[in-house]
């Protein structure tokens, strides 16, 4: 299906919308053409932001005397292991994470997805700037142009990044020794401590065993960060998931 455009004209000024479905409509190709066309601003408000190619593309338009600012939601920043929040900001790009707000001891998120050019162009819908919303998921996506609409989003995005913290508070993870500890921490970035029984080469990843957590596997994708062999006394960081395919696992944090 090809993307549907649409002209508009109204008393506050003309419009026109651009409306695309993934993943037939190649959305991220969308994405990319808007942002080159951006002259002066770039503000982002994304959920979840794993797209290295947009990524790329953020960090190049940041190059070119273009403001951008890039403003993510705190809990998945940094429980994502393919967060392309610190990629951003080792590339100089200005990020923020969003406050969190709470009630009744849950804890709210930033789940806006939109971006705004110019303060005239706004990207908005389900779509989060991830590889599975392009290629997998059904989403949708509006790019509407339209200065009347480019202030209203650009407003609410000054407010929360207002709002928003350059670093993030990170609570000191809990400290686990055994396997029974585990189950109770799902969801969670904890630090395994014990020592390594044995770990194991894979195609993608290396699964490390540590002896006192028993068959519980430690999964590194980053086959450079394995420098430790059998006997090693460790602290990982990593978090821990459930499954129904792999089970329960960690995750290893880089650090």
């Amino acid at each position: 299906m090809a993307g549907l455009f649409i002209f508009l004209f109204s008393p506050s000024g003309s419009s026109s919308i651009d409306v695309y479905f993934s993943p037939n409509d190649h959305v991220r190709t969308h994405i990319i053409g808007a942002l080159d066309k951006a002259r002066a601003s770039a503000d982002i408000a994304m959920f979840s932001f794993t797209d290295r190619p947009l990524a790329q593309k953020i960090i190049k338009l940041s190059k070119q005397k273009v403001i951008v600012r890039v403003l993510l939601d705190t809990k998945n920043a940094v429980g994502n292991l393919y967060s392309k929040a610190k990629y951003l900001t080792n590339h100089g790009v200005n990020v923020k994470y969003a406050a969190v707000i709470s009630l009744y001891g849950v804890d709210g998120i930033m789940h806006n997805k939109f971006a705004v050019i110019d303060k005239k162009t706004v990207l908005t819908g389900s779509y989060n700037w991830t590889a599975s919303a392009n290629s997998r998921n059904n989403e949708n996506m509006l790019i509407i142009h339209n200065k009347r609409i480019g202030a209203l989003y650009e407003k609410e995005f000054v407010r929360l990044w207002k709002n928003g913290t350059k670093e993030i508070k990170r609570k000191k993870p809990d400290v686990i020794k055994t396997k029974e500890q585990i189950e109770n921490h799902i969801g969670k970035i904890v630090i395994l401590d014990g020592a390594i029984r044995r770990i194991r080469k894979g195609r993608r990843a290396s699964f490390v065993y540590l002896k006192n957590i028993g068959r519980f596997k430690i999964v590194v994708f980053n086959r450079e960060d394995v420098q430790w062999k059998a006997g090693d006394s460790v602290k990982f960081l990593v978090l821990i998931e459930k499954s129904n395919r792999y089970g329960l696992e960690g995750i290893f944090q880089q650090q």
